[in-house]
């Protein structure tokens, strides 16, 4: 009777089990499974699988998501296998998967999209003097200019088919101002399907907004010294006073109300919001 019993528990416990386990693709906000443009080879970049199971288990507000470098591996329609810079196979929604174009060139004043290839993390950066088209030499600009690295100062070289130019359209790695009421959000583009758009913003934290919410901020922001913008403060925009643009960086330096002067990237800056 007791071994019945405890059989009939077990029964229970892996069908909750099976019933509970994400489906292929599946990601713990309404976000569809959707199919993946990068083919076996290709460089990508990708959350971790624990940051997943995290979200999943605690909910997707209570988990940072940090994109690093990986090789894709089998693609599949919904989900894909890729291989980590430290040779880890691991699978991943495609939504998540952000493919980098193979065969990129880049020259000076460009904006890639890449990795940090002495760290981790989606990067991007701007391309600076001293290397060539398909292995250029550049600067990050999701770093933060005083990060106490040296990192938001410092020049990396990038390896080739790890980077794309970007376009200053709305595509996975194009900086947004996310309408949240009568606020303004800053986020990441991670994926577009349709009218929704997949985001990474304050913190790491993934979101999901509508197309029509999402203002795609210049890649190349045309201002000058006095100029009122809007900048990243904690995750929102603030208003803030140009005090000068330094184009070979990529850096626009302002003062916020606050008084403090911070150096906002290329692609970070909003001319008007409304």
């Amino acid at each position: 009777m007791i071994r019945h019993v405890l059989a009939t528990m077990i029964m229970i416990v892996v069908a909750i089990s099976a019933l509970a386990a994400p489906k292929p693709g599946e990601i713990p906000l309404p976000y569809p499974a959707v199919a993946t443009s990068a083919v076996a080879g290709q460089y990508v970049t990708a959350p971790s699988p624990e940051f997943l199971a995290n979200a999943f288990e605690k909910g997707a507000a209570s988990q940072t998501f940090i994109f690093y470098g990986a090789w894709m591996v089998a693609p599949g329609s919904a989900e894909s296998k890729l291989k980590t810079l430290v040779n880890k196979e691991i699978t991943i929604p495609n939504s998540l998967i952000v493919p980098i174009r193979s065969g990129g060139s880049a020259a000076v004043g460009d904006i890639v999209l890449t990795t940090w290839r002495s760290g981790s993390g989606m990067q991007r950066a701007i391309v600076v003097p001293g290397g060539v088209a398909t292995e250029p030499r550049v600067r990050y600009l999701d770093i933060a200019f005083d990060n106490p690295t040296g990192w938001g100062t410092r020049e990396d070289t990038l390896l080739p088919n790890t980077f794309h130019r970007m376009s200053g359209t709305l595509e996975p790695g194009a900086i947004v101002a996310q309408r949240s009421g009568a606020a303004f959000k800053r986020a990441q583009v991670v994926h577009v399907q349709g009218e929704q758009v997949l985001l990474v913003g304050f913190a790491g934290r993934l979101a999901v907004a509508a197309r029509g919410d999402c203002v795609v901020l210049p890649l190349r922001p045309a201002v000058k010294a006095g100029d009122q913008v809007w900048a990243p403060s904690i995750g929102s925009f603030a208003r803030a006073t140009v005090e000068r643009v330094e184009p070979a960086i990529g850096r626009v330096f302002v003062k916020l109300a606050s008084g403090r002067t911070a150096a906002v990237a290329f692609g970070d800056l909003a001319l008007a919001l409304q």
